[in-house]
């Protein structure tokens, strides 16, 4: 028997499941609908981003555009939205007083996640 000290996380168990289970049949179309997934996701992206440089070319210094076609279920508004984050690198850096106050009213939230491993 091995002996784990305290402070030691235990081996994660690896599942083999028998192809005709349903987890079996999950992992089956895993890696197809992955890669379908990230095609699609890559297509959208780009379709985005070039429907964002025509509508902004369409109306030049425009903050909002709303574009509209038959081939769409519903227009789309297109608009600048700037974004801000909290540079924490920098916080801790220079201000790590405060930098121990943001840590503190930190929270973790469960989450699952599935990422390939490798064998």
């Amino acid at each position: 028997m091995t002996v784990l000290p305290d402070n030691a996380t235990p081996p994660e168990p690896t599942v083999r499941p028998e192809p005709n289970t349903k987890l079996g049949q999950l992992l089956a179309l895993h890696d197809q609908l992955k890669a379908a997934a990230k095609h699609a996701e890559n297509m959208f992206e780009a379709c985005k981003a070039a429907i964002k440089a025509e509508a902004t070319a369409a109306a030049p210094g425009a903050r909002a555009v709303v574009v509209d076609s038959p081939d769409l279920a519903e227009p789309l508004r297109v608009f600048y939205s700037p974004r801000k984050r909290c540079n924490t690198k920098k916080m801790a850096a220079e201000r790590p007083d405060v930098f121990a106050v943001y840590q503190a009213y930190q929270e973790e939230t469960p989450s699952w996640t599935v990422k390939a491993v490798q064998r």
